[in-house]
């Protein structure tokens, strides 16, 4: 409700008249006519008042529920990002021991504790070193037994694994079920991995299986790579050349078996 400016005059000339002449008696009674009047005036101004502290205090509450909400997501998405590594991990952690079962090697478990990728590199650091077993060359398996590395470098307590995708990375490795069929996988950043020196008078197929050609020290044979995704052949080269897709994701790689030299 809004009141026009001739009525304020009226209210404000009332209340001076009032205070002027609240001494007398006499007009005691049209003090108390004319205070109603100034009463009634004003309540609109009062119930404004009143509505909009009412309102002031339902949005400051409004504000801490919505702030108490967004905190208690917060928590709920940290606890379930937890409970999904924590079951990856689990997953990983079964594989690999399905894995030590069957596999007639020795091998030593360990966590991924940090990842370095950049420049070429690609490479994961392990929290088992020197003191567990662990030697430089070391053929690393993740996943139930894909190979992920090489181990790079041993410290005492950690190591460092170069990772197949690696641009320095390179092992010996054939196509399952093609006598002959051999040729050299080495990393490419950001592209995967590339098995170049396949002779040309091998017929590769699309998906046929890479895996480990055994002829490395250290590294057994068999061990699963990946599979053939394309196949580059010219008819006057002597060798062809094939993108591999690794067996795996090595960004998803939290638990891993390392194969120490002795053991093979």
């Amino acid at each position: 409700m809004r009141l026009s400016l001739r009525s304020i005059i009226v209210v404000f000339i009332s209340i001076a008249a009032l205070s002027i002449a609240h001494i007398s008696p006499i007009v005691q009674p049209l003090e108390a006519k004319l205070m109603d009047g100034v009463v009634a005036a004003l309540r609109p101004f009062i119930v404004l008042r009143n509505t909009l502290s009412e309102s002031i205090r339902g949005k400051g509450t409004l504000e801490k529920e919505l702030a108490e909400c967004r905190e208690r997501r917060a928590q709920l998405e940290s606890e379930n990002a937890r409970s999904l590594l924590l079951e990856a991990e689990n997953v990983a952690l079964r594989k690999e021991l399905q894995f030590s079962k069957r596999a007639p090697l020795s091998y030593i478990s360990a966590h991924v504790l940090s990842s370095a990728n950049g420049l070429g590199r690609q490479m994961i650091t392990i929290d088992k070193g020197s003191r567990d077993g662990i030697t430089d060359g070391s053929i690393v398996l993740a996943d139930g037994g894909s190979v992920v590395g090489k181990v790079y470098t041993t410290q005492q307590t950690t190591s460092t694994v170069l990772l197949l995708t690696d641009s320095h990375s390179r092992i010996i490795a054939q196509i399952v079920a093609k006598e002959g069929a051999t040729g050299v996988v080495r990393g490419e950043f950001q592209l995967g991995l590339r098995m170049d020196l396949i002779p040309v008078t091998q017929s590769i197929m699309h998906s046929d299986l890479v895996v480990t050609a055994g002829v490395e020290k250290g590294i057994p044979p068999g061990l699963v790579i990946g599979a053939v995704d394309v196949l580059t052949t010219r008819p006057s080269d002597l060798y062809q050349t094939a993108r591999v897709k690794p067996a795996l994701s090595y960004n998803d790689v939290r638990i891993v078996s390392v194969i120490p030299k002795e053991s093979n």
